[in-house]
């Protein structure tokens, strides 16, 4: 198949659907409301709950004892 010689090989068409749209993109605003949630998400993710160093709690029954649920399921 020929080549026109004089289209030019190495540059693409400018379409509507060109990267260089991206900013009339009427769905933008919401992407980076939604990457920003995500971003904010990762970083409270890390942090564990104030009371993440606290004892255990003294009504839990020891773990060799059984619980009220487990006695039922006898």
């Amino acid at each position: 198949m020929p080549v026109d010689p004089a289209m030019p090989v190495d540059v693409p068409p400018v379409t509507p659907s060109s990267p260089a749209e991206a900013d009339l993109d009427p769905d933008a605003l919401e992407d980076e409301d939604y990457r920003e949630e995500l971003r904010e998400h990762e970083q409270h993710k890390d942090q564990r709950p104030d009371d993440w160093n606290e004892p255990p709690s003294a009504q839990a029954p020891k773990p060799d004892q059984p619980t009220p649920l487990s006695d039922d399921l006898r």
